[in-house]
């Protein structure tokens, strides 16, 4: 997260900003977008798992924040949490408007390990971590990337989402255990090669 968006001083600049904005001050748009765009395309980016379509999410999500700025209330939600929550339901419904991909048409991961008995490196311990990840169910892999990947609290988390704390610390608790056990069955497989 950027540190200008971390804390009450971030806070109070992005309230701001978003009244300048109601006002249709560009500027402050300008400004805002700089400050949640790398966290924004992150977010985007772990739920759509595409560059192009995770770019198109945060313009479209920029969009609507420009368009609906009034209807920020800023004595319900953080600024932040507010405008994720809008990346995180544009990211889901540009993946509900895909076709669904039949499981014949995804590429399997290369394995450039010389043998299963052979210690992986960093990058392809990454790439596994990153495979089982996508193998979460929706709202699993969002509840970790807004917690893991653009370090929201678990409160902060469920306000973007729009669910409770506990139905937040749910889909962590599933999500991790779900990590656990395919990385536990890709390392035993791993040694028993």
């Amino acid at each position: 997260m950027d540190a200008g968006t971390v804390g009450s001083a971030g806070d109070d600049r992005d309230r701001a900003l978003m009244a300048r904005i109601v006002a249709r001050d560009q500027q402050a748009f300008a400004e805002l977008a700089e400050r949640h765009a790398r966290v924004a395309l992150g977010l985007a980016q772990r739920i759509v798992r595409n560059v192009s379509d995770a770019e198109d999410v945060v313009q479209e999500s920029f969009t609507r924040l420009w368009m609906f700025a009034d209807r920020w209330n800023p004595g319900a939600a953080r600024f932040s949490s507010w405008f994720y929550r809008i990346v995180t339901n544009q990211a889901i419904s540009r993946l509900r408007r895909r076709n669904p991909e039949s499981i014949d048409a995804i590429e399997e991961p290369s394995d450039d390990a010389p043998g299963p008995d052979a210690q992986l490196s960093g990058r392809e311990i990454g790439a596994a971590i990153a495979s089982a990840i996508g193998r979460l169910p929706e709202r699993q892999r969002v509840a970790i990337g807004l917690c893991y990947d653009n370090g929201l609290s678990c409160a902060e988390a469920a306000e973007a989402m729009g669910v409770s704390i506990g139905t937040m610390e749910s889909l962590l608790f599933r999500a991790r255990r779900s990590l656990r056990e395919w990385l536990a069955a890709l390392s035993s497989d791993l040694e028993g090669g």
